[in-house]
């Protein structure tokens, strides 16, 4: 019996070491391990005061006792259970006392940096908002995104940035050098997000000092918290996942007043070709009303919804809705609320719809419809940040669906991004939608 090391083989065998290296420069190695140990905790205390408030089921894990070390170990029964690709890392963001950013990244074998900024959340959440206008995102969303008539249009920043400019500086915060150096390797990134971070295109984001994106060397998951980053269901199966899908599709809804809502004239062709794809029928126009959705997605193994979604802050739960047909306008809401209290254990969850993935951010994740998914039993929701081209979404999503035949979703979505990008190389046309959940 022989082997043959290839270099990839030499990395991965040295990545261990060399992630020990790079996470002692600048800091002794017991300094940084213990302030993301302080870290850890304090993300699961603030996971509990959430959880206790929206009476979410408390985590499994001790908040006093949690470590890296500890994140690490589980990390590493995950992926000898073969449901985790061997270079896995688990990146999760807490907020310090004093406001500065605590970014640690952890594998298999233990914390593999660290970096603490003083970015609070004020200079963050303008560097967020300033990539959206930077990818032409916000007058997107003005011309595609239904809002209520009596809610203001948001004004142009002061200074518009370049798209590059934009993902340079967020880049810098959430994943500065001695991060980045480590994510070489990393075939599958585990993001836990505190605050506004939740809302990032992390697809998007350039780490390696060169033109090559995040999305170019590995597939992203994001997770609500430090206690259910573990994947949970079964390990992805698309004969089983495809069974019995449920595809909703550009629904008529009533004019209202109160609300602007522009048509999605691709909606509907997305949903079909799915539907396709799927093997299945979508459920379109009048046929799309809120009843048959919400009676049929217990029982989809699948559900897929290409339709008009709303987000709000202030109220995440009552205020963020999907759009569905009914008699009238409000009564075709799905919200969140309704949701996260409903039975849902399908296998995936594609939400292609207008900001689907936003909520309200705080320090132990975000609140709104993806995590609504997730919370009725759903392992696996995609969703997203902005409403998108329609041509582009079809694209996207035609290629998801086909890839996610013979890959889990988190890699199926990375591979359909970059052949969105081909044809659509603009970040505002593929890099919008994330995945929250399970990633095996």
């Amino acid at each position: 019996m022989h082997s043959i090391f290839t270099s990839a083989a030499i990395f991965r065998w040295l990545l261990p070491f060399t992630a020990l290296a790079m996470t002692s420069i600048g800091a002794p190695l017991n300094a940084r391990t213990a302030d993301c140990d302080v870290a850890a905790q304090q993300q699961q205390r603030a996971r509990a005061r959430v959880g206790a408030v929206r009476g979410m089921p408390a985590p499994a894990s001790n908040a006093g006792q949690t470590s890296t070390t500890q994140l690490a170990k589980r990390l590493e029964r995950q992926i000898e259970e073969g449901g985790l690709p061997p270079t896995t890392a688990l990146l999760f963001y807490t907020r310090a006392a004093d406001g500065s950013l605590n970014v640690c990244l952890v594998n298999r074998n233990g914390l593999a940096a660290s970096a603490l900024s003083e970015t609070d959340e004020s200079s963050l959440l303008k560097s967020v908002q300033a990539l959206r206008w930077a990818y032409g995102v916000e007058e997107l969303q003005q011309v595609r995104a239904a809002r209520r008539s009596a809610d203001p249009l948001p004004p142009p920043p002061d200074v518009l940035l370049a798209p590059e400019t934009a993902e340079t500086d967020l880049t810098r915060v959430l994943l500065p050098p001695s991060i980045a150096s480590m994510l070489a390797g990393v075939e599958h990134l585990i993001i836990v997000p505190a605050g506004s971070i939740g809302t990032v295109p992390f697809p998007a984001l350039k780490p390696f000092g060169n033109t090559d994106a995040l999305v170019d060397r590995t597939s992203i998951t994001i997770a609500p918290s430090l206690a259910e980053f573990e994947n949970s269901g079964s390990t992805w199966a698309a004969s089983a996942a495809f069974a019995r899908p449920l595809v909703v599709g550009d629904p008529s809804l009533p004019v209202s007043d109160e609300w602007v809502i522009p048509p999605l004239p691709g909606a509907r062709a997305e949903a079909r070709g799915v539907a396709r794809r799927l093997k299945s029928r979508a459920l379109s126009g009048d046929k799309a009303v809120r009843s048959a959705v919400v009676e049929r997605a217990p029982g989809a193994s699948v559900i897929y919804v290409a339709a008009h979604g709303a987000s709000d802050p202030a109220r995440p739960l009552d205020g963020g809705f999907l759009m569905l047909s009914g008699p009238t306008l409000e009564a075709g809401w799905w919200t969140a609320r309704e949701i996260q209290g409903s039975k849902l254990p399908a296998e995936l969850a594609v939400l292609s719809a207008c900001q689907t993935g936003l909520g309200q951010v705080h320090d132990g994740g975000m609140i709104g419809l993806a995590r609504a998914f997730q919370l009725a039993g759903t392992h696996r929701v995609i969703m997203s940040l902005w409403n998108v081209d329609d041509a582009a979404t079809q694209v996207l999503m035609t290629r998801l669906i086909t890839y996610a035949e013979a890959h889990p979703p988190a890699e199926a979505l990375r591979l359909a991004m970059i052949d969105t990008r081909k044809d659509y190389p603009d970040p505002a046309l593929w890099a919008s939608f994330l995945m929250f959940g399970s990633a095996r």
